[in-house]
């Protein structure tokens, strides 16, 4: 009897683990046929006059993983001679984090056009989408996006010569996205990273933080190294009607949004740089003699001065500012201080007119409004670390790390 009864045990066993692997055969045999079906319905539904299609999708049973290959993204009309969007691989991938699962997305081979004309609908700038619609069709909440290998490209094909201005072996990763995507939640604290190479000769590192701890709030910095202006004349000859020749351009880039108010300051560092002169159809020598004025004096002013862009609601305005003197690391606490100060007064002007809708105003507001630049740098500890963290530019090839210790000796960038 008690052999039977182990013969049973073994039987049922068999019987068991048999249904689960007829069931998990079948599974991963109809599984892809399925998912390539909900992707493909979701594709053809896009807005604005595109249309998508892929050409399988795989699913891996051992690491829960499911690839989306030959990912294409179209302009429907047909009169632009490139896709949208290309994706070699969309892998969506699932991470578990404490008691539930988080959703992981990564773009292996990514390739992006952007194209503009003179006819619009020969221009193409993407299909009508908004981020809550990402967030339904996930399957569970967002909480990385990863770029690999990939190129965005800024194509005109009417001008002569064609304009083809791209960044390429583009290394992205946008992390702790949890509560990041709209409605989102307070909790918020993302970070994003990236390199890339820019027209072949130009190296591009960037990094920000995104967080929704009091509105939507983000916050970059970018450093454009090694940029030889003869590589964009095609897009010069086109748009601003000059031809420029040798030498080479390095960018620092500072960008920050709170709300509806923006500020970007761009800090050109120019070497050499020659304007041609020619006077023909394609250029204007009254713009090229302006060009070269301007070149020249940025040269001379290299690293001194920076060209601000500040907008508040639909009001925005371009100036030249002044700026630090050197690009070293150890310089990065005066950047710091003009990014906390620029940004305080954003703010409190922000706020300031919304109460003056309302009618409201404190003479703690007056005091505000007053305060000198000196008197705006007694921000509490906590804000001043993190404008401190986003301000300090990485030193030159590597991605600073924001938690590092800033009473550390740094290195010179160059």
């Amino acid at each position: 009897m008690a052999l039977s009864a182990e013969r049973l045990k073994r039987s049922k066993l068999f019987w068991i683990l048999l249904v689960l692997g007829v069931v998990l055969l079948a599974g991963r045999l109809a599984g892809p046929s399925i998912a390539a079906a909900v992707v493909r319905k979701s594709l053809h539904e896009l807005k604005g006059g595109y249309h998508g299609d892929i050409d399988e999708v795989d699913l891996s049973v051992m690491t829960g993983e499911v690839h989306i290959l030959g990912m294409q993204i179209v302009k429907s009309n047909g009169l632009v001679p490139v896709p949208f969007i290309q994706i070699k691989d969309f892998t969506l991938g699932l991470v578990p984090q404490g008691w539930s699962w988080r959703t992981v997305l990564t773009l292996n081979e990514l390739s992006v056009s952007l194209v503009d004309a003179d006819a619009k609908a020969k221009q193409q700038w993407g299909p009508d989408f908004k981020l809550e619609e990402l967030r339904e069709k996930l399957p569970a909440e967002l909480t990385a996006l990863h770029i690999r290998d990939g190129q965005v490209h800024f194509r005109n094909f009417e001008a002569k010569p064609q304009v083809d201005a791209y960044v390429h072996n583009l290394e992205g990763d946008w992390e702790n996205l949890d509560g990041c995507l709209p409605p989102g939640w307070p909790t918020c604290q993302s970070t994003v990273k990236a390199k890339a190479a820019v027209m072949g000769s130009g190296a591009l590192l960037a990094r920000g933080t995104f967080d929704r701890e009091k509105g939507a709030k983000m916050q970059a910095t970018a450093e454009l190294d090694n940029l030889r202006p003869k590589q964009l004349n095609p897009a010069l000859l086109e748009y601003v009607k000059i031809d420029a020749q040798n030498g080479r351009i390095d960018v620092d880039v500072r960008y920050s949004q709170h709300k509806e108010a923006q500020r970007l300051v761009l800090v050109p560092r120019l070497y050499n740089v020659d304007i041609a002169g020619n006077d023909t159809e394609q250029t204007s020598w009254i713009r090229e003699a302006a060009a070269g004025v301007a070149a020249g004096w940025f040269e001379r002013k290299r690293g001194k001065k920076a060209i601000a862009y500040k907008k508040s609601g639909a009001k925005g305005e371009w100036s030249l500012i002044d700026w630090g003197s050197d690009r070293a690391e150890d310089n990065a606490q005066g950047r710091a201080d003009k990014v906390k100060d620029e940004a305080e007064s954003d703010e409190a002007a922000e706020r300031d007119a919304k109460r003056d809708e309302r009618g409201e105003k404190t003479e703690g507001d007056d005091a505000k409004l007053g305060a000198t630049k000196g008197e705006s740098k007694t921000a509490t500890a906590e804000t001043s670390a993190e404008l401190d963290r986003f301000a300090k530019p990485a030193t030159k090839g590597v991605m600073a790390d924001p938690k590092a210790d800033k009473t550390a000796p740094v290195a010179k960038a160059r």
